[in-house]
């Protein structure tokens, strides 16, 4: 991505998706014995927002996993050019009453990113 002289109009856009998985599920962040989930205190979110200036578009996305899986990374670097994104910063919120990082199963059932590996 190259940087550009600021100027002219900048455009931007949100949304949040649930990206709550089916119970039961493993919580994440936990040495054996894991914990499982057997409900849901609130909702999971992805939250993303995507800003573009001039022919630039780049995305911002806060999973609330504990960390976000490789295999996600690399399936967001194959999709973000095919949604005309010049960048995508992924961040998880690092929460231990999530899930996600350790089990790559999981994630596209929530995700709607489809099976990765």
């Amino acid at each position: 991505m190259k940087a550009e002289r600021a100027g002219g109009v900048l455009l931007a856009g949100a949304a949040k998706v649930d990206i709550s998985p089916e119970l039961p599920v493993v919580v994440a962040g936990y040495p054996p014995p894991r914990r499982e989930a057997s409900d849901l205190a609130a909702p999971l979110f992805a939250r993303a927002v995507v800003f573009q200036s001039g022919r630039i578009r780049v995305g911002l996305v806060s999973l609330e996993l504990l960390e976000v899986p490789e295999s996600l990374v690399d399936r967001v670097r194959e999709r973000a050019p095919l949604l005309g994104l010049d960048g995508v910063v992924l961040a998880a919120t690092h929460v231990h009453s999530s899930f996600g990082g350790y089990d790559p199963r999981l994630l596209p059932a929530v995700a709607a990113t489809g099976a990765f590996d």
